[in-house]
């Protein structure tokens, strides 16, 4: 009789030893590790992006050799530039290197960004990248260019009419 006590004591220690001192933390383990590993493999749903048209200033708010920083319909940062050479121009102001907000001399009020002067380029403060008016890198670690809006002037107002066709967002 007390053999058999004896037989059940040892059993509920190892059933709580297994469960709850090997077990919970195997499984917590295997969850921690194979948690990220999955979600890598399988694909994100993306909410659809707004494809509408969105106005986004007069055309008397940003003088030719100005700029502007705006939202467009998804409410990503857009540079948009009156070039004196190139006409209106809308480039993302998302860093294609590590998302980064770009910015223009005009626009922050500055000459100088890291030590180099801005003249007429868009410049990234995290890394250095230097983009030239029509969002070519020019210096710096971004890997391409930066994407390129649809822009166009309807009765004295500005619009943008979503990504040009090819271009995609950092992180898209």
């Amino acid at each position: 009789m007390e053999d058999t006590k004896e037989k059940n004591k040892k059993i509920a220690r190892r059933k709580f030893i297994w469960k709850y001192i090997i077990g919970i933390p195997l499984v917590g383990t295997l969850i921690a590790f194979l948690y990220p590993v999955f979600s890598f493999i399988l694909p994100v749903r993306k909410e659809k992006r707004g494809k509408g048209i969105k106005e986004v200033a007069s055309i008397d708010e940003i003088p030719p050799g100005k700029s502007k920083l705006v939202l467009d319909a998804d409410n990503n940062p857009v540079m948009v530039i009156n070039s004196i050479e190139y006409g209106l121009i809308a480039v993302s102001a998302i860093c294609t290197h590590l998302g980064c907000i770009v910015h223009r001399a005009d626009e922050v009020g500055r000459k100088v960004q890291c030590s180099k002067p801005m003249n007429d380029e868009t410049h990234c403060v995290c890394h250095g990248g230097v983009f030239s008016i029509t969002g070519a890198v020019l210096a710096g670690p971004p890997p391409r260019p930066l994407p390129k809006y649809e822009v166009f002037v309807k009765e004295g107002k500005i619009y943008l009419a979503g990504l040009k066709p090819g271009e995609k967002l950092f992180g898209a």
